[in-house]
């Protein structure tokens, strides 16, 4: 039997920039379906991107883990994977680590423009074109969005706007766990995790 309601996730960094941020605490809270601790054991994690430290019971029924990003800084997805067996089935639960982007994209436009970029509900700037009309401007791009808008301003207020492919790498949006033990040619139940673009 699978239990998906006795694991919760907590992580101490809403937002983890990959280039900035150097670690997140995860905590991992287990309850039975009365709402008492459930202490068995520490849960097993796993990782799809980035490293996890082994858990550290803080109380009956908690675990604190330290998430440690990757190297890569494209945005992309961490997927978390936890379980705990007990006598009568197996705890699983997921979690979703968002890892944002930092980089820099350059707008063409006329010369001395002012230049805005949007991602989502988001924007940077305003970054002044210099004379060959490129402006450079700093943004920090969560994973998911491909593109942005830049809405660029001349120096008598005619507005322009066009999109910008951010040129962002695809990344793995799938975590799956073997729920079994078993020899070649055995059944096994496997749980599958799959995140989309948001």
């Amino acid at each position: 039997q699978i239990d998906v309601d006795a694991l919760h996730f907590d992580i101490d960094t809403p937002r983890i920039v990959l280039g900035e941020t150097t670690r997140a605490i995860v905590t991992i809270t287990a309850k039975t379906a009365d709402g008492a601790a459930l202490d068995v054991a520490a849960p097993s994690l796993t990782v799809s991107t980035g490293t996890l430290s082994p858990p550290a019971r803080t109380k009956p029924g908690t675990w604190t883990t330290t998430f440690t990003p990757p190297k890569e800084a494209f945005p992309h997805v961490a997927l978390v994977t936890a379980t705990v067996d007990t006598a009568s089935s197996t705890a699983l639960a997921f979690l979703p680590i968002h890892l944002w982007g930092k980089g820099q994209t350059t707008v063409k436009t006329k010369p001395r423009s002012t230049v805005t970029v949007f991602i989502g509900n988001d924007s940077f700037g305003p970054v002044v074109a210099g004379a060959d009309g490129a402006a450079k401007v700093d943004i920090v791009v969560p994973p998911g969005p491909e593109r942005a808008v830049a809405k660029a301003v001349d120096d008598v207020g005619n507005e322009s706007q066009k999109t910008i492919d951010l040129g962002v790498p695809t990344f793995n949006r799938i975590a799956a766990v073997a729920l079994d033990a078993v020899a070649p040619g055995d059944d096994a139940r496997v749980v599958v995790l799959a995140v989309d673009k948001k």
